[in-house]
């Protein structure tokens, strides 16, 4: 061999030997970072093992599984499925990536990649209780409750497994099969506020109005969030996938390349249903938290329109006399419209909408309105309106707050995220955005972020903020409440 085609070799050699040592060491790093929740540093750390080493499955994994954390689902998808590439036999990517596209609603994809991690590893841990939770997103509530007896046969002691089953058991009109389910959930964890609600629910469809009062007020009990329960309501909540993130792992740097160590994380569970008490809002109720300063009165809205509703009729029974005479005047049927809405009948409020919007196609302030009425609960035909009136007037700030808020009732959380994002690049100082925005990080299980803007809606004046701290973030009761800011009343004309 010649000199210098043998130095090319050695460095080659020694290369390919430094790859070998730096890239587990990089990756090692990344886990560390991850386990911190420092999900862009372990992004970057997880970034330099593969530029050491191109075929580092793991790595691909692991990174899909930052990428998740951040919302970056197609990003996470694109890294379990080069690690799938590289390494076809590994059963977490699978499950990895079921997990992402269940949160993209995905839900045939999801079983796809389940049914692959359960040809792979039978015995994977949760696989099949997820698996169960995408039946359910396509109303295969009989594969479901299949999926669940497997679940629940591997792991006796799971309550959400208990749950899911009897969710789905009462989809199928099968009452007392999911109250025994939610029964021994409780049974199995006796401070499930979820599995005392759905079983609430249940009793409630069976006519046993005692039963249901007394678990209505156990939740309660448990979770003040369900103070605001509408009761005979017959979709029952799930419990969420359990555990579902897994994480590769290497206790030695020389780590092989089918290496199947794993390590569950552990996040906020999104079966506490946090969005009922902080965003959610119903007109049936006489209680409730402010959604937004700008339309909310509070906690006794209710009894205050209730007050004033002969004001409102009044105007109506003028506005109708009025409209008789002149048929085409836009003005005319919003003003009835704004009268009908604060007298809570939204049906005919949006049907005066409907008609000042076609006199007068281009007024935003029918849009916006429309929109408010159709928050309870028409969402989409909401987003709709706030859609068009962003189309009119794209810096519009209430505009992108309701919208976001109809995305996660929707359960669209990472919309409703982008919407309040945005609404707080035009005005920073918007105290109940970040509320919202927390609620959403709730539910996608991103505490940290949750509780970095609970934190700032707190400290921008929105008290209630600080219930929230001290229920999901357990901060120091050092914290210092600010008095939280008058609130105009809902359906304020402009």
């Amino acid at each position: 061999m010649k000199k210098a085609h043998y130095i090319l070799f050695l460095l080659f050699f020694s290369n390919a030997i430094f790859a070998q040592i730096i890239a587990p060491s990089y990756f090692s790093k990344g886990n560390s970072k991850f386990d911190s929740k420092d999900f862009i540093g372990a992004i970057a750390d997880y970034s330099m093992a593969i530029e050491q080493n191109s075929r580092f499955a793991e790595a691909y994994s692991n990174r899909g599984l930052c990428k998740d954390n951040l919302m970056d689902y197609k990003g996470a998808i694109a890294d379990f499925s080069k690690s799938i590439e590289i390494n076809p036999k590994y059963a977490s990517a699978y499950f990895n990536r079921g997990v992402t596209r269940y949160k993209m609603k995905d839900y045939i994809g999801t079983i796809a990649d389940y049914n692959m991690a359960v040809k792979l590893n039978p015995n994977m841990p949760n696989v099949y209780s997820n698996r169960g939770l995408a039946k359910s997103g396509l109303q295969d509530y009989q594969g479901a409750i299949q999926d669940y007896d497997v679940a629940i046969k591997k792991n006796p002691k799971s309550s959400k497994a208990y749950i899911n089953r009897g969710a789905a058991k009462f989809k199928l009109k099968d009452a007392v099969g999911a109250i025994n389910d939610f029964s021994k959930s409780i049974e199995l964890d006796p401070k499930n506020d979820v599995a005392y609600s759905n079983r609430g629910r249940a009793k409630f469809s069976i006519n046993d109005f005692a039963g249901a009062i007394a678990d209505y007020k156990q939740a309660i009990d448990i979770n003040p969030k369900y103070g605001d329960m509408k009761i005979g309501n017959d979709s029952l909540k799930n419990a969420g996938p359990d555990d579902n993130s897994r994480l590769a792992k290497s206790k030695k740097l020389n780590l092989s390349a089918n290496s199947n160590q794993v390590m569950k994380i552990t996040t906020l569970s999104s079966g506490i249903g946090v969005r009922s008490n902080l965003i959610v809002s119903s007109f049936e109720n006489t209680k409730i938290m402010e959604l937004d300063p700008k339309f909310y009165e509070g906690y006794n809205y209710r009894k205050v329109y209730i007050d004033n509703s002969q004001d409102f009729k009044a105007a109506c029974d003028k506005l109708d006399k009025q409209i008789e005479k002149v048929k085409t005047d836009p003005k005319l049927y919003f003003e009835r419209g704004v009268a009908k809405g604060k007298m809570l009948d939204f049906k005919s409020a949006i049907q005066d909408f409907d008609k000042a919007i076609e006199l007068e196609p281009n007024n935003e302030e029918y849009y916006f309105s429309r929109g408010i009425a159709c928050m309870h609960h028409l969402y989409q035909a909401a987003i709709r309106d706030f859609t068009k009136v962003l189309e009119m007037n794209p810096k519009r700030l209430d505009a992108l707050v309701f919208r976001g808020n109809a995305k996660v009732y929707l359960e669209d959380y990472a919309g409703g995220i982008i919407d309040y994002t945005a609404a707080s690049l035009i005005n920073p100082d918007y105290a109940i955005l970040y509320n919202n925005r927390a609620v959403a990080y709730i539910e996608l299980e991103q505490k940290d972020l949750a509780c970095s803007d609970f934190s700032k809606s707190g400290e921008l004046g929105y008290a209630a903020a600080y219930t929230a701290i001290r229920q999901y973030c357990q901060e120091s009761s050092e914290i210092k409440k600010k008095p939280n800011s008058a609130a105009p009343k809902f359906f304020q004309k402009k």
